[in-house]
């Protein structure tokens, strides 16, 4: 029954995306982070988001939506990215597996551009933060209760086959959710809705407790200390950490905690760390073999995992061995573009009160980045949808105060 509710509603809302475009946009989203398909049987076994993405753009080709691409450096150097890895994906080490990756990547950026396109007002980017709130957030709940209920004994886990399924994935997309559902416990118009925010970003952070990441505890944390350095309601920020901190040991067991900290009491323990060893040593490979060898164009898409037989453990190490020191150098100006435009767009909105919103959420988007990045340094997820998708909230927030000061 489930199943079918799920495909009347695939089905019905097709019409609706050629009318209006933007709800291919949220549609994609939906089933990009809700999964409603692996959440019932019985279901036609396709790429949903692959159908959607390529729905929308060609609906959008046929609409009489505005299709100019906004003029921002975050889309600029977007696209100098894609082009670069189009050219490290024609001369991969691996063209096979290579080539599957860059059809997934394929479509992220497609998407994230098609976003700044058709996600062109308030009303626009408030539903799509709506819709990554309620679809993550019904992981977040449902991760949280399923921590609080088994104690924290249990890993949380994302729906399988997803792009969230491992623990390291569904802990950074709450993480980067935890922020915008800050915003909309700060920004929603009912104050019941505000409250029942406030529940789910309590649960996610549970849930975040319980995918027992230490990359993404730590992260976290630093997030909370930016973001208690960046705002003015120092004592409510403080009070969040505090609680923050208090759910992480009153959830966990003993030797959860004790495993969580154990391992970054001194120096020496990192050196007999084999975790940690690990990642030296597939990080010695990139640079003294892939980087060595093909310094400006990389291995291509999955050499590191191909060649060294094991995952990067680092966004910046995967760029440099699978696109060289080119698409390090312009990964890198993407990350910076994206932390100064999100600063600019704070500081220009905080002298306009109607953009008081936006000031919010170009601070919570800052706040993202920055998680995205620190935890990036430990864990490969350099092209993790959430912050292309995030980036192009960002530009669409610099366009909103551009054509406001116009």
């Amino acid at each position: 029954m489930r199943a079918i509710i799920v495909q009347f509603v695939f089905i019905t809302c097709i019409p609706l995306i050629l009318m209006y475009p933007h709800i291919g946009i949220l549609m994609y989203y939906w089933f990009s982070w809700l999964n409603p398909h692996r959440l019932v049987w019985g279901i036609f076994n396709i790429d949903w988001g692959k159908v959607i993405a390529i729905t929308t753009l060609i609906f959008l080709i046929f609409s009489q939506e505005k299709k100019k691409i906004p003029n921002n450096v975050i889309n600029i150097l977007v696209i100098v990215f894609f082009l670069w890895t189009c050219v490290t994906t024609f001369f991969s080490h691996f063209p096979e597996p290579a080539f599957k990756e860059w059809v997934n990547w394929l479509k992220i950026f497609m998407m994230m551009i098609v976003t700044t396109i058709l996600i062109n007002t308030k009303e626009r980017l408030h539903g799509l933060i709506w819709i990554v709130c309620i679809s993550m957030g019904y992981w977040g709940v449902k991760s949280g209760l399923f921590t609080l209920a088994t104690a924290g004994n249990f890993h949380v886990l994302g729906p399988s086959g997803s792009a969230i399924h491992g623990t390291n994935e569904i802990s950074r997309a709450f993480m980067m959710t935890i922020p915008l559902l800050y915003y909309l416990t700060v920004h929603s118009y009912y104050k019941y809705v505000r409250v029942i925010m406030f529940l789910v970003m309590i649960l996610t952070i549970l849930a975040l407790v319980g995918t027992t990441s230490r990359t993404a505890f730590l992260v976290f944390a630093i997030m909370i200390a930016f973001w208690w350095i960046r705002t003015s309601k120092k004592l409510k920020i403080a009070l969040f950490g505090i609680v923050s901190g208090i759910i992480v040991i009153a959830v966990l067991p003993t030797e959860r905690l004790e495993g969580l900290t154990s391992k970054y009491k001194t120096s020496s323990e990192y050196e007999t760390d084999v975790s940690f060893q690990g990642r030296v040593v597939v990080w010695n490979y990139v640079v003294e073999k892939l980087a060595a060898n093909s310094p400006i164009v990389g291995g291509g898409f999955k050499a590191i995992l191909n060649e060294a037989k094991k995952e990067p453990h680092s966004n910046y190490f995967q760029v440099l061995g699978e696109h060289g020191y080119v698409g390090l150098v312009i990964y890198l100006f993407l990350g910076l573009a994206a932390l100064i435009q999100s600063n600019m767009v704070y500081n220009q909105a905080k002298r306009i009160q109607s953009l008081v919103w936006v000031k919010d959420l170009a601070l919570m988007l800052q706040i993202s980045f920055i998680g995205y990045f620190l935890g990036g340094i430990t864990k490969n997820h350099a092209f993790f949808e959430f912050y292309y998708m995030q980036l192009a909230m960002l530009v669409i927030l610099e366009k909103i105060v551009r054509e406001k000061n116009e």
